[in-house]
């Protein structure tokens, strides 16, 4: 039994005041956590990482719906399960349910610590009634979720019968069992086949790929990527994993690689389906050179985005695969004819057709042509793929706040006052900041936050083709 400690009340750390607890975040909607899609009932939800709390969205119309504690960290990855949601702070998995922090786990069922034997959290998964934890220092933890209905139930009868109740989150989550990798083997990325029972296919910063059953400990397969040779002619050291993703197809996963380039892999003949390259030349404009391999179309002068994130489309339209990157900037392929379908964001990222900054997470919605993402620059977008000229989707729905910290910040009264005082509501705030945006934050409900319109900004920015509409928007608003 692995364990835990009980979080003082919201998380508070204990040289803070009790007079005042931290509630919510205005004008922050993501961080530099990916995001964690899940059902709940018939309804979508994504939980969003905003510093050391999260954020839980609905995906119909993204709109807040709950806040969740405050964690003793910054948090790095988030995963759901019905009411229950895993935090990674550091090493240490935090447990909430719905808006109460539970259980914080910082050793395992040794009593080891996990920061000292095991490393920060590389990435969460959860797979049927376990939760999966990816560490840096070479190990991967399965922990066994209880289920919270039947003992909340349990609980209720026999507070019923005994005029008491128990606490019945103590084994809310339980550590099981633990895989080390060999030494020369480090991990950085993980996903789970939907067809592969009780298995996972793990990256590692050699290119190696590896297939693992995590009931039984045992590798089941390793995946051989040869490297990249530089322009010299030699091996490229650099050909490290940095995600791996299910695709539709079965006994596919898509393979991204430091080296900008991406691969669709099948796994059960270990062939390579076709494989894409991404390369920003330098004056911004994309060089794609993919299914056959030409290495003979990348220029010298290249200079290649990283890759972040990949996501693949289904349902009866078009089988696209979006690939995000650290610039910014969205691409999409069409896997039917194995070409460039879009790139949203030319020239390295925009913030008006893509992301200004680094692209965290990518997610198309089951059976509809829509992409979620969500970036560092404080920005959760919905994109609308329609059958158009040049193939670019519309932005369909979206949550963003200022993408740097505020300069000024004032209450706002649409009478025109700006008593600083809640004597007039003070239920809204205006705010300028250094990316030339001026916004007004609700805190009363937070999709009635806006921006002051600047005049079709958005427009102009891609009737001229720029990648960044600050070139068009007016100076920082100073007072």
């Amino acid at each position: 039994m692995s364990s835990s400690t009980s979080p003082s009340p919201q998380g508070r750390d204990e040289d803070q005041g009790c007079i005042f607890e931290a509630y919510r975040a205005i004008g922050s909607v993501t961080g530099a956590a990916p995001c964690s899609v899940h059902a709940r009932g018939n309804q979508l939800y994504v939980t969003t990482q905003v510093g050391r709390t999260w954020h839980l969205y609905t995906v119909a119309k993204l709109q807040l719906k709950l806040v969740g504690p405050q964690h003793h960290g910054a948090i790095s990855h988030l995963a759901n399960k019905g009411d229950l949601t895993f935090a990674a702070v550091g090493s240490t998995v935090c447990v909430s349910k719905r808006a109460h922090l539970l259980k914080v786990f910082d050793e395992d069922d040794e009593g080891n610590s996990l920061e000292d034997f095991h490393g920060d959290v590389l990435q969460m998964l959860v797979v049927g009634d376990f939760l999966l934890t990816l560490h840096r220092q070479g190990s991967l933890l399965r922990w066994r979720i209880n289920a919270q209905g039947r003992k909340d139930r349990d609980a209720d009868h026999e507070s019923n019968q005994n005029g008491r109740r128990e606490n019945g989150n103590e084994s809310v989550l339980s550590l099981e069992d633990s895989i080390e990798f060999e030494d020369d083997f480090v991990p950085t990325c993980m996903c789970h086949p939907p067809a592969y029972l009780n298995k996972v296919v793990i990256g590692s910063e050699d290119g190696r790929v590896q297939l693992w059953n995590v009931m039984t400990r045992r590798c089941i397969y390793t995946f051989e990527f040869p490297a990249e040779t530089t322009s010299s002619g030699k091996p490229d050291d650099a050909n490290s994993v940095v995600c791996v993703v299910a695709s539709p197809a079965l006994d596919v996963v898509a393979v991204g690689f430091s080296t900008k380039k991406v691969i669709l892999h099948n796994l059960k003949f270990d062939e390579k389906v076709t494989d894409f390259t991404i390369l920003l030349n330098s004056k911004g404009n994309l060089s794609m050179s993919g299914i056959q391999g030409n290495e003979s179309e990348k220029q010298e002068q290249a200079k290649a985005t990283q890759i972040t994130s990949v996501a693949f489309s289904t349902g009866t339209g078009l089988p696209l695969m979006a690939v995000g990157t650290s610039s910014g900037a969205i691409v999409v392929f069409d896997l039917d004819k194995r070409q460039l379908h879009c790139m949203m964001g030319s020239g390295g990222g925009s913030d008006v057709m893509s992301h200004s900054q680094r692209v965290v997470s990518l997610h198309f919605l089951a059976n509809k042509p829509i992409l979620m993402s969500s970036s560092e620059d404080n920005s959760l977008k919905q994109w609308l793929f329609n059958d158009t000229l040049d193939n670019l989707p519309s932005l369909l729905r979206f949550r963003e706040g200022h993408s740097m910290p505020p300069t000024l910040v004032r209450h706002y009264e649409k009478n025109g006052s700006s008593d600083d005082s809640m004597a007039n509501g003070g239920k809204l705030l205006s705010c300028s900041n250094l990316d030339k945006t001026f916004r007004v934050f609700s805190t009363h409900k937070d999709e009635q936050s806006f921006e002051m319109s600047q005049r079709n900004v958005a427009r102009r920015t891609k009737r001229i083709k720029l990648s960044n509409s600050g070139e068009l928007k007016l100076s920082a608003v100073v007072d």
